[in-house]
């Protein structure tokens, strides 16, 4: 406990004053992928877990990936993960987590499934380059959920992806995706600013974004536009889609 009380102390010491700073190691860890977003310093370079905020992940992470138990999750450990599993399940309530500060270190990530972690507001994917789709209730009923960063990698958002996400009041579609699936943002009743940044208009299904806020607006590149208009479902929202310089 003493331990895990130092880390704490540190820790907010740390994202005090570094939170926004960029170094050479973390650079080196973004797999060739690269990322405009800083990741959090580390108070304990050993420790990719000494970063985190929350401590209800902090636990999780030391439970579940700290394999010599020695205290530490290092990197060499980190880069082992493939999997983060906090949602509610067969086996297992959702975790009480707040944020995923640190899940930037986890570069082989592939699954995140936080399925009604109610008080999860904020995640940043942005160097988790593996993930290629975001799971079918990855985020469904996330109800405090306000922002998302998704990874330049997210190729399909898939059914159910953001169901109820009903505090989500924007989202910016990366430029990798090709398909977003039914029901992906259903009842994101907040949700009125949809970045949609790929040139070539993904294949969007029918419901995907059924019951979201009223006269949300679609952001395309600008030189898009007309094809997002013309395109099949998209045409739907046409008075919605609006130009934009990414």
């Amino acid at each position: 406990m003493k331990k895990l009380l130092f880390i704490v102390a540190a820790m907010f010491a740390a994202v005090s004053f570094s939170s926004c700073d960029k170094d050479d190691d973390n650079k080196d860890d973004d797999n060739g992928g690269g990322s405009d977003f800083a990741r959090p310093a580390l108070p304990d370079p050993n420790d990719v877990c000494s970063c985190m905020d929350d401590l209800v992940f902090m636990k999780y992470c030391y439970e579940n990936f700290d394999v010599n138990k020695d205290g530490k999750v290092s990197k060499t450990e980190a880069n082992a993960v493939t999997k983060i599993d906090l949602g509610d399940n067969d086996y297992q309530d959702a975790y009480d987590v707040k944020t995923l500060t640190g899940i930037c270190y986890f570069p082989n990530l592939e699954i995140i499934d936080c399925y009604r972690c109610k008080r999860l507001t904020s995640v940043d994917l942005s160097h988790n380059l593996k993930i290629t789709e975001i799971q079918d209730q990855a985020f469904a009923a996330c109800s405090d959920l306000k922002s998302i960063i998704l990874p330049n990698s997210v190729t399909w958002i898939r059914e159910n992806a953001f169901y109820n996400c009903s505090s989500l009041t924007d989202i910016t579609i990366p430029n990798s995706v090709t398909r977003i699936k039914n029901l992906a943002f259903y009842g994101c009743s907040k949700l009125k600013e949809i970045y949609c940044t790929p040139t070539n208009p993904p294949t969007l299904d029918g419901t995907a974004f059924s019951s979201i806020a009223d006269n949300f607006i679609l952001y395309v590149p600008s030189a898009s536009v007309n094809n997002y208009k013309t395109a099949d479902v998209w045409k739907r929202y046409a008075d919605q889609i609006v130009g934009y310089d990414f």
